[in-house]
């Protein structure tokens, strides 16, 4: 059989990352965690047992389609200690009256309770303020509960708050633009409606009090006003960048929109508080990474599961800068604070094409192994070849990992995972082409379940279904690997013999019909099979009309049997 394996590639990032804090109901404080030691006893326990899975509900504040959500819905499922089973839920806070969100609660308690959830995520403010005004209900789902919000939550023994410190962030992240600009002048901050963004403003002014260096603060402005505000800073310039969703024209944006908008048009290099906006070629700064919290608060919410009264101090910002921007705004990489996360970096040739490197490498040692495997142990040689084959077509697939999707989308049936009529078809020509080039012989078939329709009528479409399942695995164990079976459509399949005359064409079609025959009994099933060679100077579309007559006078004369163009029918008997 001819196929594609697809293989997904996954890559995690690991970065460096500044101190928040995080409190719980108990003083004590862990500041080691004990990361190795966790890993190496799940190892040793998934060698004698299935490794279980943490049941975990994440309520989020707002909606789905935000990067932020998406960010932290990734970190959870990227968590790398144990395999996690994640349950989302949006409270859309913006929108829902109180009344709405006792509904909400009523919801999540149906559907919650008594489902095993080991811990609870609060992802933002309003999510925590819900658990809080209705905290008997939400002890009913889980105990175990882990805020992420600026608010100062009271918790009990079994929860934890973690509470970003933006303006510490903001402020970390102009010190290191004052280091990497000495001849600084101007700070424009473009301000966003929220409230983290009423923190920037004081935060930025205590870093440059002193200085010399003029502090601006654009609150309320159109998208014509802010761009012209950018286009008149001079080179010695700074701007600090929030989230912008909105001008005062009522006009909706989508802040890294606005963001990537501030970058072309400024002559002065952009910061930000957020990880979204590196995608805009923004220089970077402290910034705060959804999938980051989410992860430290998964790191939580194992602490107190293990022991409720367990606390440690986390790190959830990461000082990242992009090595592309900075180079063309000249500033000097080595003035940036030590572990700084650096995106685009000029790569080597084997850090740009790893892969490629990866499986010279792995040929190389590979052939040397089998070599050595060869003189020694023959036995050990053979499956030794096989298996670095395997290896090899596994490296080679996720080089091309893209591409096999879209072809397996458009060429495969969804019914039976075999070829379709558009995958088969340049099979058909290629087969024609080594027929005309080096005289390969090959024979086509087209095989047609006899009485189809009378299966669907009396059984219903899914015993329909299951016949047609059914049938396609027998062709494809009844040929070899090298040949093709497609599914041509409904109940019609076709198969193309390689390197086959027409006599061994015959054993096979006919033992594909007492195959199926004896196989499919309930009910029973029989398939027709009409069969033309191929022919050097003609087209496959005439070998396929050619055997589809042959199927017709089949189909024709008691079904259940097979014919060759031009040839008597070959007996079931």
């Amino acid at each position: 059989m001819l196929c594609f394996y697809a293989c997904k590639l996954n890559c995690m990032a690991l970065m460096s990352m500044e101190l928040i804090s995080v409190r719980i109901g108990y003083s004590i404080k862990w500041h080691q965690p004990l990361s190795v030691i966790l890993l190496l006893g799940l190892g040793v326990l998934a060698a004698s047992q299935a490794q279980a899975q943490l049941r975990v509900l994440a309520v989020h504040s707002y909606e789905s389609h935000l990067p932020w959500v998406e960010g932290f819905t990734n970190g959870v499922l990227d968590w790398p200690q144990q395999d996690v089973v994640l349950f989302n839920e949006y409270l859309d806070a913006e929108r829902l009256s109180h009344q709405s969100q006792d509904s909400f609660v009523e919801y999540l308690l149906e559907r919650y309770e008594g489902q095993g959830i080991d811990f609870i995520l609060l992802n933002s403010s309003a999510a925590s303020l819900l658990v809080k005004d209705h905290e008997e209900v939400f002890n009913r789902i889980s105990e175990i509960r882990v805020h992420y919000s600026m608010l100062d939550i009271p918790l009990a023994e079994t929860e934890a708050l973690i509470s970003p410190d933006f303006g510490a962030s903001v402020q970390q992240t102009m010190q290191v633009a004052h280091t990497l600009q000495p001849e600084l002048t101007n700070v424009l901050i473009i301000e966003g409606p929220t409230f983290v963004d009423r923190e920037i403003d004081d935060s930025i002014r205590q870093v440059f009090e002193g200085s010399s260096v003029q502090v601006e603060v654009m609150r309320r402005f159109t998208l014509e006003e802010m761009e012209s505000a950018v286009l008149s800073l001079p080179s010695s310039s700074a701007i600090f960048m929030s989230l912008v969703f909105s001008d005062t024209k009522g006009n909706q944006y989508v802040p890294k929109q606005v963001a990537r908008r501030v970058v072309e048009l400024s002559s002065a290099p952009v910061y930000t508080l957020y990880s979204s906006f590196m995608e805009t070629g923004a220089i970077g700064g402290y910034l705060f990474d959804s999938e980051l919290v989410a992860q430290t608060m998964m790191n939580a919410g194992i602490d107190l599961l293990e022991d409720a009264r367990l606390s440690r101090e986390y790190r959830a910002e990461v000082p990242m800068f992009d090595a592309s921007a900075m180079k063309s705004f000249r500033l000097d990489p080595s003035r940036l604070p030590a572990g700084a996360l650096m995106l685009n970096e000029p790569k080597s040739l084997v850090e740009k094409y790893p892969k490629l490197f990866e499986l010279l490498f792995v040929a190389l040692a590979t052939a040397l192994v089998l070599f050595i495997a060869w003189l020694l142990y023959q036995r050990w040689y053979n499956l030794q070849l096989k298996q670095k084959n395997i290896l090899l077509n596994r490296l080679k697939s996720e080089l091309t990992i893209a591409n096999e999707r879209l072809q397996e989308l458009a060429l495969y049936d969804s019914l039976t995972g075999l070829l379709n009529r558009q995958a088969a078809e340049p099979m058909l020509q290629e087969a024609i082409s080594r027929l005309r080039r080096y005289h390969t012989p090959a024979v086509l078939l087209i095989v047609d379940i006899d009485d189809f329709k009378q299966v669907n009528d009396k059984f219903g479409h899914d015993v329909g279904d299951k016949a047609i399942v059914g049938v396609s695995n027998a062709l494809v164990k009844g040929v070899r690997d090298s040949d093709m079976v497609a599914r041509w459509g409904g109940e019609e399949f076709v198969v193309l013999l390689s390197n086959t005359e027409l006599e061994g064409a015959a054993a096979v079609a006919k033992s594909l019909c007492r195959t199926i025959e004896q196989a499919l009994v309930e009910p029973r099933i029989t398939i027709s099979i009409g069969g033309a060679p191929l022919k050097n100077g003609e087209t496959w579309e005439h070998a396929f009309k050619q055997a589809d007559e042959a199927l017709y006078q089949v189909k024709s004369t008691g079904k259940n049997n097979v014919k060759f163009a031009s040839t008597k029918s070959f007996s079931m008997g």
